[in-house]
């Protein structure tokens, strides 16, 4: 089955993208990271993105699940997924662990989780779409959990696109496959 990485700034139309690769599929597994604990309502920190397809709605028949547990989803999944998305994940990883007053146990449990997601995602037999955003589209960083929230975004968003069986970048409106692209020798992944 394929996988693809979707990445793009907010609004260039990545989600609508994301959502075209699995219009044919009646039910999909919708992977989001919850809400922290006790903070529904709640406005995030303004590091962290929303989940990208809050303005973009899905269809009524798809099922969602809130996970941080990336691995433990494509797993259980019968059907294709959506993960939506790294950014969002990062963040939620580091609310739910408290990671960002701690950030070397912090990545060092991202590494991890991306570890057995990368098992995961050569594994399943579903289609498997990932949305996200390279950290070179987001605002400069001018906070140290900004800075963390980048740096481990970009770990995550290598690793993520070296095991995918696509990438796909969506800027203003267009579509550029990347999967031709000459990949960069000697890039840190993690």
């Amino acid at each position: 089955m394929s996988s693809t990485l979707v990445l793009g700034p907010a609004a260039g139309g990545r989600s609508h993208h994301a959502l075209s690769l699995l219009s044919g599929t009646p039910q999909v597994t919708w992977v989001c990271p919850p809400e922290p604990a006790g903070q529904a309502g709640v406005e995030p920190a303004p590091e962290v993105a929303q989940p990208l397809t809050t303005n973009v709605p899905a269809p009524s028949t798809w099922i969602r699940v809130e996970t941080t547990d990336l691995a433990r989803a494509l797993i259980q999944s019968r059907h294709p997924v959506l993960i939506d998305d790294l950014e969002t994940w990062v963040g939620a990883v580091l609310d739910s662990t408290q990671g960002w007053e701690d950030p070397e146990t912090a990545t060092a449990l991202v590494h991890d989780l991306v570890d057995q997601f990368q098992v995961a995602l050569m594994a399943v037999p579903v289609d498997v779409v990932v949305l996200g955003r390279d950290p070179g589209l987001l605002a400069a960083a001018t906070a140290p959990g900004e800075q963390l929230l980048h740096d481990l975004l970009g770990a995550v968003v290598r690793r993520v696109g070296a095991t995918c069986s696509r990438v796909e970048l969506v800027v203003a409106g267009r579509l550029l496959d990347l999967g031709s692209s000459l990949r960069v020798q000697g890039a840190a992944l993690r």
